[in-house]
């Protein structure tokens, strides 16, 4: 019975350290905008305070344009960089992406593809805030291949 009580209290505190979210008062949904290749909405879901899930549905400009949604899993790195205020991670992890337009000589179709992506995050002290900066080298695999480098910066608001 005390060992049932003891593993119990230690659940009880560690479960709410292990899932934190780094962005004050728990919130761990945020919505913003990304402006750069592409620029639109992005999404963030944390899963604790050093893992995240990362979307985005934007619209890149480049060739003849084309929509272009992203999903990626993060991890966060928060002793690299310290600042007086707030926090300042780097964060990096695989994804995924898939667009869908015209592309260089007008032809239309859908393309998936992989990707990685690399960046900095300041999440402000006290507020439900991001900004971000970031850059994912992709790869399309299929039906057709072609590298490119996607980067922009955003920010979110956190619910």
């Amino acid at each position: 019975m005390r060992r049932s009580l003891i593993v119990f209290l230690a659940l009880t505190v560690a479960v709410p350290v292990i899932w934190a979210s780094p962005i004050p008062q728990g919130r761990n949904l945020g919505l913003g905008l990304i402006a750069g290749d592409p620029s639109g909405l992005s999404m963030k879901y944390w899963q604790g305070s050093v893992h995240a899930i990362q979307g985005s549905l934007a619209w890149s400009f480049l060739e003849n344009g084309y929509l272009r949604a992203n999903a990626d899993y993060l991890w966060h790195e928060y002793e690299l960089i310290e600042v007086e205020k707030g926090t300042l991670p780097l964060y990096y992890g695989p994804g995924v992406t898939l667009w869908a337009g015209r592309i260089r000589d007008g032809r239309s179709g859908a393309n998936i593809g992989v990707r990685g992506v690399c960046g900095l995050e300041y999440i402000f002290k006290g507020a439900p805030f991001d900004i971000f900066l970031e850059l994912a080298p992709t790869l399309d695999l299929a039906p057709a291949t072609g590298l490119w480098l996607q980067g922009g910066l955003g920010a979110r608001y956190y619910f």
